[in-house]
């Protein structure tokens, strides 16, 4: 075996190994698991992203703090899809028992009300579902919850506690391969594009030789 035909023949195999553990790992099980809560039902999987429906009466500025401290986010409504997933998770919680608020924070406020909603992770889509009536406030007055009863947003005051309001947290999933686990939305090896280079270039050197 000469040097060249050697190296050519680990190449193509380095290459290969690394196109069927690509498969292979991007199609790992997303999971919530990693997020703490009292109950799981408490978690929602949407859109490879888990939301948390935190049954904790504090502020809005508390609920962004404790969700910003654990790595994640306020959640944020890009459309009315996520919006009405999000209201049915938290009646199904209502109805269930296994909530302790009756409205949630968003990661949304309204600081003037010819400027509509400012996002802590700004969706960029323009989506709004106010209640009528609302936004009511602004400012220190326009911070966003959700209110599943009424299948909309209302507004309050940002620094206050409120008995009846938890919040929303927003985490990226985990993606499972075997025993190992990697946050994000994927886990991928080599770029999807790349792999059929790969495959057309062991093919065409295997054919060849």
């Amino acid at each position: 075996m000469t040097p060249k035909f050697k190296h050519d023949f680990m190449q193509t195999w380095i290459l290969l190994l690394l196109l069927v553990c690509s498969a292979t790992i991007v199609h790992g099980e997303l999971t919530c698991s990693h997020v703490e809560t009292y109950d799981d039902n408490q978690v929602l999987l949407l859109h490879s992203q888990c939301y948390h429906f935190a049954q904790d009466a504090v502020s809005w500025t508390n609920a962004a703090d404790r969700c910003r401290s654990n790595n994640g986010t306020l959640a944020s409504i890009p459309d009315s899809t996520v919006n009405t997933v999000l209201i049915t998770h938290a009646r199904n919680l209502d109805y269930s028992n296994l909530a302790n608020v009756s409205f949630y924070w968003l990661g949304g406020q309204v600081r003037a009300f010819e400027t509509g909603v400012s996002w802590i992770q700004d969706p960029g889509t323009g989506f709004l579902s106010f209640n009528d009536g609302e936004p009511y406030g602004f400012a220190e007055y326009g911070c966003l919850m959700l209110d599943p009863s009424m299948a909309g947003w209302v507004t309050d005051l940002c620094v206050s506690k409120l008995e009846l309001v938890g919040y929303i947290c927003v985490y990226p999933s985990m993606v499972k391969s075997g025993s190992s686990s990697v946050l994000g939305r994927e886990l991928q090896l080599i770029p999807t594009n790349m792999k059929g280079i790969i495959f057309f270039y062991i093919f065409t050197h295997i054919t060849t030789r």
